[in-house]
């Protein structure tokens, strides 16, 4: 239950939403509208065609856009190799706090400093949960972002963005792709000019999934609401 804070009522499960297994079926993948295909096609391009400098269909180049990776978008880090041996070397420093007692993180945030919370519930291995929405009100007094690691209960079972969050990660490996093959990440906000921000970023950097991972976790996505039903009824047996 501890996370870090950056400087420079247990609510963990919601309602189902409705229709949820057909959204994750077909949202984001229409048919194919030269084939018929129901199934995002594999993209491998890099380049693509342009009739004039800047004027394209959609896709100019593969770290900016990839007809499979738009069906699945993706952004992820190791936080432990991101905070220790990676973001220290520009300056940024975190500090670990106890996120089952807010009035602790009150007193770790340093006005003018502090960036952004990131914290993960249920835990990664005790599964230790945090009251998310206590956690963001936290966040929204203070004006900095909020980031959740969601991947233990996926978004089946639990929506940080409606607690309050400002960014949702899932580390894709585990259920949302359910079948061992893929490493990757997503990072998901309902804020415009974050995402505004990491799509730049995105495509600065060349943080981007290829496009068969793509693929294989758009394919387990469409079973995600079955086997975490499975899960919810093997847990109580």
């Amino acid at each position: 239950s501890f996370g870090p804070v950056f400087h420079f009522s247990p609510k963990m499960s919601l309602p189902p939403i409705k229709n949820f297994a057909t959204t994750a079926i077909h949202a984001g993948q229409p048919p194919d509208p030269r084939t018929g295909a129901v199934i995002v096609p594999i993209s491998l391009a890099t380049t693509f065609y342009q009739e004039s400098p800047g004027k394209h269909s959609g896709y100019e180049y593969g770290r900016s856009g990839n007809p499979t990776r738009c069906a699945f978008e993706d952004l992820y880090g190791g936080t432990g190799r991101l905070l220790n041996r990676v973001v220290v070397n520009f300056g940024i420093t975190t500090t670990m706090v106890d996120f089952t007692k807010p009035e602790l993180i009150e007193k770790a945030i340093i006005p003018g400093k502090t960036k952004f919370l990131w914290m993960e519930s249920p835990t990664n291995p005790l599964l230790k949960v945090v009251d998310i929405a206590a956690v963001a009100a936290v966040a929204q007094r203070h004006g900095i972002a909020l980031v959740v690691d969601n991947t233990f209960l996926s978004p089946y079972f639990q929506r940080p963005l409606a607690l309050g969050a400002t960014i949702v990660m899932h580390s894709i490996s585990k259920y949302i792709n359910g079948h061992s093959d893929v490493i990757g990440g997503v990072l998901c906000t309902n804020d415009e000019a974050m995402h505004t921000r990491l799509k730049f970023l995105q495509n600065a950097m060349g943080g981007v999934l290829p496009p068969f991972d793509c693929f294989l976790a758009s394919r387990g996505l469409k079973t995600l609401a079955l086997r975490m039903r499975e899960h919810e009824r093997n847990a109580f047996m």
